[in-house]
Parts: C-alpha cells; sequence; structure tokens
C-alpha cells in the first residue's frame, strides 16, 4: 500500500467531505519524469521552469 502523508487516512473523514473536493489522480514522479533527480533539474534547480514561471 502506498503512503501518502497529505492526505486524509480516516475513511469517515474522507467520505464526510467528499462531495466539497473532486477526487484526484496521484502520479508517480518516476512515471511521468523518469526520475526524482530529472523532476528536480527540469523544474526546481536554478533557472528551471519555476523560475521561469515566476520571472512572467
Amino acid at each position: 500500500m502506498r503512503v501518502s502523508n497529505y492526505r486524509v487516512h480516516n475513511e469517515a473523514v474522507v467520505e464526510e467531505f467528499a462531495d466539497q473536493f473532486p477526487e484526484t489522480e496521484l502520479l508517480e514522479v518516476d512515471e511521468v519524469f523518469g526520475s526524482w533527480d530529472e523532476a528536480m533539474e527540469t523544474h526546481f534547480e536554478g533557472g528551471a521552469l519555476l523560475d521561469q514561471l515566476q520571472r512572467r
């Protein structure tokens, strides 16, 4: 079982608030970006995509 530390784990709470939050699909970084190192390099290192977006 995958552990998602920022998701509610109590089914009663999930059910109570389900109508307020859309269903989400979690992604695996390795499947989408190749690896955490590649994701960090592409998106977060100096001059990468995050920096480019913040300049706009």
